[in-house]
């Protein structure tokens, strides 16, 4: 069976993206509330069995077929409800680098979260098991996945509160499972995250006019 990279997301997803706590209140809406603007780039390396509390791929037996690397860019949007929770919709192409070299694209949603540390440190993080996404093109258009949860990252927000950039803490072990017809079918990654992320501007007053 041909080995598949699939979206992070991503990584991604992939990531991803809740307003911080420096936007403050406009227009009326609940605090921080509105809608952002993301695009991110993606890096990782996929195993089939796992991996170590290194973050070495397993191999039983010691005869395995290599890991696989892919890239990937995304974009997307995310409305936030003003208290750390937000729906993210997006969508991503994504180019296998490593033997047997493939591309594809999906679209996604997944709910985030955000926490503010009391020495002001932010982090973003994916509600466990919230990633549903589909196929678009490539050699398994057409099916659905899930992802379990993905790296969480580290905020930094400009002074004015409309600009935030972001990246990946720590490797944390994702699992993404791939709907086939013949079952469901788990793939292991390890990824890191860059984003960078723009207000849009009020769900309310997009709403309203």
């Amino acid at each position: 069976m041909k080995k598949i990279s699939i979206l992070t997301t991503i990584a991604v997803f992939l990531g991803s993206l809740v307003i911080p706590a420096w936007a403050g209140d406009h227009h009326g809406t609940a605090p921080h509330a509105g809608k952002w603007a993301w695009t991110a780039y993606t890096s990782c390396i996929q195993s089939d069995y796992g991996f170590d509390g290194t973050f070495t791929p397993l191999c039983p037996g010691g005869s395995c077929l290599p890991p696989t690397t892919y890239t990937s860019s995304q974009q997307g949007v995310s409305i936030s409800d003003g208290w750390g929770h937000a729906t993210v919709h997006g969508s991503g192409v994504f180019t296998q680098t490593s033997p047997p070299q493939y591309a594809y694209s999906t679209d996604f949603s997944f709910q985030t979260t955000t926490s503010i540390a009391p020495d002001g440190t932010i982090t973003r993080s994916m509600v466990p098991n919230s990633l549903t996404g589909t196929i678009l093109t490539g050699p398994y258009a057409g099916l659905t996945l899930t992802q379990d949860l993905w790296s969480p990252v580290s905020v930094r927000v400009s002074d004015d509160g409309k600009t935030q950039t972001a990246t990946t803490i720590a490797p944390v072990v994702e699992t993404i499972t791939l709907n086939l017809p013949a079952g469901p079918f788990n793939i292991y990654q390890i990824c890191n995250v860059s984003q960078v992320l723009i207000r849009l501007g009020d769900v309310e007053w997009e709403q309203n006019n």
